[in-house]
């Protein structure tokens, strides 16, 4: 007699941020999303390298899939918070954000041929009250009932401070719609962290993948060393899950890593 089975693994999306922003960038996602060990890519089209990006990612189709990371030009949290405290007094035109936001679908499907598998916004700048109803909005006119997935921030449990605060900008007012609407969208997030060179990756990673609940989605900002203020931190992001320790980790937490078509309905 087979001994009974145990449970089944939690299935977990992934995913890296910022595919398109620099070549170091996308050489360490694409690197990663090759190895299996991200199913899960965002990428901004107006940066320098998604041209270039853009031509490898048929590649790592199959490992994979490939979401549109909206950037409306917050480079800082300072941008983001003022940004957020314009679109709270009415100081955003939703009709101009609706336009960048068509623009960058448009760019994304000429690129890779195909709409995006997901939605979300750099800086989590799709969940602010004018984006979310422009971005809602496009995305029902441009694909009707095949709505792509959309990012919800919302943890369910509580994930630190700056997690807090960053759900606290429109998360729960996004999510309430998604639900509403049936809009495909992950149960639970993780991931955020000050990005800096004195964080724990390793540890903080292995905290989410242990509480995460089935079909949720940790994101993370891997890459080759490069410029800028997190480049240090990129780099043990990748070093981290290039690494046995990481895929011991997933086998430990009883993990399986998933792209966002396999998980989210």
């Amino acid at each position: 007699m087979s001994p009974p089975a145990g449970p089944a693994p939690r299935r977990v999306v992934l995913c890296a941020d910022d595919f398109g922003m620099e070549l170091s960038v996308n050489e360490g996602i694409l690197r990663l999303a090759a190895m299996g060990r991200v199913t899960a890519v965002t990428c901004m089209v107006d940066m320098p390298a998604w041209r270039e990006g853009a031509r490898a990612l048929p590649g790592v189709a199959g490992c994979a899939d490939a979401g549109l990371h909206l950037d409306l030009g917050t480079r800082s949290a300072s941008a983001l918070l003022a940004f957020a405290a314009r679109g709270a007094i009415g100081l955003v035109d939703p009709a101009g954000v609706a336009d960048r936001i068509s623009a960058q679908l448009d760019r994304f499907e000429a690129a890779t041929g195909a709409p995006p598998a997901f939605v979300d916004g750099h800086h989590h700048v799709h969940q602010l009250r004018p984006v979310r109803e422009a971005l809602l909005g496009v995305l029902r006119r441009r694909y009707g009932d095949r709505i792509p997935a959309v990012r919800s921030v919302v943890p369910l449990r509580p994930r630190g401070t700056k997690a807090a605060i960053v759900a606290g900008l429109g998360a729960r007012p996004l999510l309430r719609t998604l639900e509403a609407e049936g809009i495909a969208h992950n149960p639970d997030f993780a991931g955020v962290y000050d990005l800096s060179a004195r964080s724990d990756f390793p540890g903080l990673l292995r905290g989410w993948l242990a509480d995460l609940s089935d079909g949720g989605l940790v994101m993370c900002h891997p890459g080759l060393p490069g410029e800028g203020p997190a480049a240090t931190a990129r780099g043990a992001e990748l070093r981290h899950l290039e690494s046995d320790r990481f895929a011991s980790d997933c086998a430990a937490a009883g993990v399986r890593l998933v792209r966002p078509s396999e998980a989210w309905t």
